[in-house]
């Protein structure tokens, strides 16, 4: 009993996140990229022209890159955006799907903000 009182709880849980990102899904998909490229721009005014770009296994520096290549991961971000927007436009009842798009766009942005931290940290360093 207490197994399906945990599946009843996850099951509500499921539907309600997943009805907050199809009914938000339109703010989701424009508003992830703007951030990205707030965020991006933002960093480049204070960031070096020559940043580490990749790094190997044991976290030491084994390219070197410019700042403007950080630009890259907004502009998928956007990309990402745009074809997710078309593609699920007209569907209905794609509640996984919505919450699938929306969490690869969240995390997307979090190696972005992740990859700016350590430019960050290695640009003063």
């Amino acid at each position: 009993m207490n197994n399906k009182k945990s599946s009843n709880w996850f099951s509500l849980v499921w539907q309600r996140t997943a009805r907050f990102f199809q009914i938000n899904r339109r703010q989701w998909l424009i508003g992830l990229p703007i951030f990205s490229v707030v965020i991006t721009l933002f960093s480049l005014l204070f960031l070096p022209d020559i940043i580490p770009i990749h790094y190997d296994s044991s976290w030491k520096i084994d390219r070197y890159g410019s700042k403007f290549e950080l630009l890259l991961i907004p502009g998928v971000t956007i990309l990402l955006s745009l074809f997710f927007g078309t593609f699920w436009k007209n569907r209905e009842n794609t509640y996984p799907a919505d919450i699938k798009i929306v969490l690869s766009l969240v995390i997307l942005n979090l190696v972005q903000f992740f990859i700016l931290i350590l430019a960050w940290h290695h640009s003063f360093v």
